[in-house]
């Protein structure tokens, strides 16, 4: 039983984890790109 628990348990993490990375990189993609010709790209990164 609590064997399955914890599997299920990683498993969800698992995916939470990336879903937010996707998340993530697709909103410092958009970020970037927004903010990339006023120069602001770096700051986004060092924000990470």
């Amino acid at each position: 039983m609590a064997e399955t628990e914890e599997r299920s348990l990683d498993n969800f993490f698992a995916k939470r984890d990336k879903k937010k990375k996707k998340e993530r990189s697709n909103r410092a993609a958009s970020a970037a790109g927004a903010a990339g010709s006023a120069g602001g790209s770096s700051g986004a990164a060092g924000r990470r």
